[in-house]
Formats: structure tokens, sequence, C-alpha cells
């Protein structure tokens, strides 16, 4: 009731989409291209889901935001 979100969970964990006041965006984007010759091994947590891409040589960054919902009826 204070529009203050207390928790981030999974769109499909939502039980109450009345409640919901902010959503939390994460994009993990890549190169189109290889580039250099070191693979990139590592695996990414975007907002608390592990993604391990093909080990390749594209370069990797994640982007994450978060919106307020609001004007909300």
């Amino acid at each position: 009731n204070d529009q203050i979100a207390d928790a981030y969970v999974t769109a499909s964990a939502v039980t109450d989409w009345g409640n919901v006041v902010s959503v939390r965006v994460g994009l993990l984007m890549r190169t189109v291209d290889e580039y250099g010759v070191d693979e990139d091994r590592q695996t990414y947590n975007v907002n608390g889901t592990t993604i391990n891409p093909t080990d390749d040589r594209r370069r990797r960054r994640i982007f994450t935001t978060t919106v307020q919902i609001r004007n909300r009826s």
C-alpha cells in the first residue's frame, strides 16, 4: 500500500498484479561478430537468472534498469 517495492519476483511468481509497483528489466547483450582470441567462458547473472552462453569470442555486457509503474487504475 505504500507504493514501495518490497521484493522482486519473476512474472510467473506474481500472485496479484494489482500489487506490482515497479518492474526490473535485465538484458544480456552481445556483439554480432566474434572478437579477439580469448573465449568468453563465464556465466552471467541477469536478475537472478544464470545464463551460460556458448563459449565463443563475443563480448557481452549486462544492462539493468528498474521502472516505476505510475498512474495505475
